[in-house]
């Protein structure tokens, strides 16, 4: 009886010791299971071990991207990346290269590529559409790329009511700043827009939106625009005698361009008049204020008002960076607070009405960043706000017919749609 005992508690001993351990095996085997499964989340898959080895083995290429500052030359930049004096003056020199390089704008990018330490190339985006690529050689011989994307023009319309200024209006209402500046200019002669816009002003603008690929990339023309007040209308019309010739007409045809813009930058606020008795905010003295003042951020482009030559392009004291360019015979126009000066703009240097010239700075006696801008006539000082408007500019061999033929589907589209749009707001 005993043993019979002893061999069922021997069993039943094994028994339980057999149901334990399979437990402990089947629990040591899912962890493992779990275990492995993490392990083959991380491990990279063979495709991800090739990239990686492909970074490895292009490891030696290296790019540095680098933004002007101002005063900032293309040696400047050399000396800072510790590029070799004769590369950097190779490239400046090089018909070829130093076009691109003499003259730089403010946060314009520059990218360097290097391999094993050693430059091979420079990259620099010239606009929305077109890129260029320097390769250079163990001899300094430069190959030069110009990668230029296709243009998808497109027609785009949009309108505004004023109540406080134009160019709040126009923001918006989704209208950017390249559209607001152009509309500014071909309105400008016959509306003051720091002065002459009411509240219930209304305006429409049908103009070109570009793309590439399908990507918009920024705005272009003014097809077609209207500025309505209580009592009238003004309307323009783009005309296009030829790929180069072109300007903004009225509907029947006259000429709205003049001799001179009337902002040198794009639409702001004037910051100080034209005041031959102010205070200056500097020495509070009473000082002649010879000129306009057009508060802007540093940066912003400053265009020539008119066809001329640059006779002046240096620095002047109180007036820092300074261009002064000759109209004609008998006017000129000057431009200071530069906090740098644009590509190519030298003395006798010809520029063209709304080229650049420069940028907006606070360099000479100034509080604060903004364009000092002057309008000379036979060297006395006159009003840029108020001096009596040259004649206006027309071209050559109009022709009516083909004017009325070109421009006749645009300002049909700008009645219709000004009108429809206009109508859903009543």
């Amino acid at each position: 009886m005993i043993k019979k005992r002893y061999i069922f508690f021997v069993l039943s001993f094994v028994l339980v010791l057999s149901i334990w351990a399979s437990f402990v095996i089947v629990t040591d085997d899912s962890s493992t299971t779990l275990q492995s499964k993490n392990i083959s989340v991380l491990l990279p898959r063979p495709q991800d071990t090739t990239f990686a080895l492909d970074n490895s083995l292009n490891n030696d290429i290296t790019t540095v991207d680098y933004y002007v500052k101002t005063d900032d030359t293309f040696f400047v930049i050399c000396q800072k990346l510790k590029i070799k004096n004769k590369l950097c003056q190779s490239l400046i020199v090089n018909k070829k290269t130093g076009k691109y390089f003499k003259i730089l704008s403010i946060n314009e990018l520059l990218s360097f590529v290097y391999k094993k330490n050693k430059l091979i190339k420079i990259k620099q985006k010239l606009n929305s559409f077109d890129s260029l690529t320097v390769n250079i050689d163990d001899d300094y011989v430069f190959n030069v790329i110009i990668d230029t994307q296709t243009k998808d023009t497109r027609p785009y319309f949009a309108q505004g009511v004023i109540d406080n200024n134009f160019y709040s209006a126009a923001i918006t209402n989704g209208i950017d700043h390249n559209i607001i500046n152009q509309f500014a200019d071909i309105f400008g002669w016959q509306i003051d827009f720091t002065v002459d816009t009411r509240k219930g002003h209304r305006f429409s603008v049908l103009y070109e939106k570009i793309y590439s690929k399908g990507i918009y990339k920024e705005t272009g023309r003014i097809l077609a625009g209207e500025y309505k007040t209580k009592n009238k209308a003004y309307r323009a019309v783009l005309y296009r005698q030829s790929v180069d010739k072109f300007g903004y007409f009225t509907v029947d045809g006259k000429a709205l361009k003049k001799a001179f813009m009337r902002y040198p930058l794009e639409f702001t606020r004037i910051s100080s008049n034209f005041n031959l008795k102010r205070r200056h905010p500097l020495w509070g003295t009473v000082r002649p204020h010879k000129g306009v003042d057009y508060a802007a951020k540093t940066g912003t482009e400053i265009k020539s008002t008119a066809d001329g030559k640059i006779i002046l392009q240096k620095w002047v004291k109180g007036y820092g960076k300074t261009v002064v360019v000759q109209h004609g015979g008998n006017i000129s126009t000057l431009y200071a607070h530069m906090s740098n000066y644009a590509k190519g703009i030298k003395k006798n240097t010809k520029v063209r009405q709304g080229q650049i010239i420069g940028y907006v700075g606070q360099t000479g006696w100034a509080t604060g960043p903004h364009l000092h801008y002057e309008f000379r006539v036979n060297l006395k000082h006159k009003d840029p706000v108020t001096v009596p408007l040259p004649k206006i500019i027309s071209i050559v061999n109009f022709d009516i017919k083909d004017f009325k033929k070109q421009t006749a589907s645009l300002i049909s589209q700008l009645k219709i749609l000004s009108n429809s749009v206009s109508s859903t707001h009543e």
